[in-house]
């Protein structure tokens, strides 16, 4: 396990956001997690993780060990345009990936979404002879850069990867209404 939460700890430090729309939870099961984010994902299965992860505003498991992970970070008023953000994040995962030894190997790179730069990047870490599958999207709004990326260790399935994602994504709200994931 602690191998996997190394590999999460790959993610990037500036945004995140997906292609699908978000379900409102009651927020009676939801957590603030910033003045403008919440998650309600409980229902899906997902709880959050007690211990601190760097670069992490929270992490979160379920039950078959997928994590989940929200990066947000203030970016002022400097204007982030779409390829600004995907070259950073895998950038910082090149690097932090061959400091360890390993290999990463981008499958995909959708950007665009919803007329707001953000996108999604599918790409896979080999460590010790395992693959691992993160999916990583971003979205910058408002002043903030959001990063959402999950990895279900053992699942190299683009389809159930992505449909993991999905779930995951589908438990934050941003109260902001002018942005909707």
């Amino acid at each position: 396990m602690k191998q996997y939460f190394k590999a999460l700890a790959l993610s990037v430090g500036l945004a995140a956001a997906s292609t699908a729309a978000a379900q409102a939870a009651p927020t009676d099961d939801c957590e603030q997690l910033t003045d403008r984010i919440e998650f309600c994902g409980e229902s899906g299965g997902w709880s959050r993780l007690g211990r601190a992860v760097a670069e992490a505003t929270a992490v979160y498991k379920r039950g078959d060990n997928t994590i989940g992970k929200l990066i947000v970070e203030m970016t002022g008023t400097k204007a982030l345009r779409d390829k600004d953000v995907q070259t950073a994040i895998l950038d910082k995962v090149s690097g932090q990936i061959k400091k360890l030894g390993g290999s990463l190997d981008v499958i995909a790179l959708k950007g665009g979404m919803m007329n707001r730069p953000a996108g999604t990047i599918l790409y896979s870490y080999e460590t010790q002879g395992t693959e691992v599958l993160f999916l990583h999207s971003y979205m910058v709004q408002k002043g903030m850069v959001m990063q959402f990326i999950t990895v279900a260790p053992g699942v190299t399935d683009d389809a159930i990867a992505r449909a993991t994602h999905r779930t995951f994504l589908s438990g934050f709200t941003i109260s902001d209404p002018g942005v909707a994931l």
